[in-house]
């Protein structure tokens, strides 16, 4: 996503970082942790495998200010 939005000429740079993922057959959650500047986001993503794709399907976040 943060390649994403840099091609849409978003600045703001981050260093993100895969926590864990924990998966069970066709379902799966993941932590990760986005660095910027002044402030850390930490997503939680819920994910289901449809036609041999993982898809999000429900998302809530922490925003923490540096």
């Amino acid at each position: 996503n943060i390649d994403a939005r840099k091609l849409k000429g978003d600045i703001r740079t981050a260093n993100s970082e895969i926590k864990f993922i924990d998966i069970t057959n066709d379902a799966a959650i993941a932590k990760l942790e986005l660095y910027f500047e002044k402030f850390k986001f930490t997503d939680y993503l819920s994910l289901l495998k449809v036609n041999s794709k993982w898809i999000i399907v429900g998302k809530i976040y922490d925003l923490e200010s540096k």
